[in-house]
């Protein structure tokens, strides 16, 4: 019996997003007295990190699709035209 293993697929765009989410609690957990300037600074940061995520996703979904045997319908007797 044969054994046939799906090839490794890379799931990074995930750590995208929890870096983010990390980006955007750190000044309410780690700097308490950030000033205005500082937290608009680590949202910024957080939505391009999100960003990269989403095009990252993009990335290993078009990945997988490719990967992927093709759908094929199943053979069968049309249904075009009905039987007289």
């Amino acid at each position: 019996m044969e054994r046939t293993e799906k090839p490794k697929q890379n799931q990074t765009a995930v750590w995208y997003f929890i870096g983010a989410v990390f980006i955007f609690t750190a000044p309410n957990l780690l700097f308490d007295g950030l000033d205005g300037w500082g937290r608009a600074l680590f949202f910024a940061v957080g939505i391009v990190v999100m960003v990269a995520g989403f095009v990252q996703m993009r990335r290993e979904v078009l990945a997988n699709r490719r990967a992927a045997p093709p759908q094929v319908p199943p053979q069968g007797p049309s249904r075009s035209r009905p039987d007289r």
